[in-house]
């Protein structure tokens, strides 16, 4: 499948209102860990979900420096 330059979905997503009208907890578990962070509105969350994605697409195949870097 060809790539459109858009960021692939996370594996798993879920926003949940804690509230009957917020706050939103937004939960994404991906290959490394979870990351859970609060939102006063759904679209805040969506948003925020859009920019971790594209966060973990950049981080494919990224290789970490194997050397401690030291002050200059």
């Amino acid at each position: 499948m060809a790539s459109t330059g858009q960021p692939s979905l996370p594996p798993s997503v879920d926003v949940v209102a804690l509230g009957h009208n917020g706050p939103y907890r937004m939960t994404l578990r991906h290959a490394h860990g979870v990351i859970v962070e609060y939102f006063t509105t759904t679209d805040a969350a969506l948003l925020r979900v859009k920019a971790l994605a594209s966060l973990l697409d950049a981080a494919q195949g990224f290789v970490g420096c194997d050397r401690e870097l030291s002050p200059r």
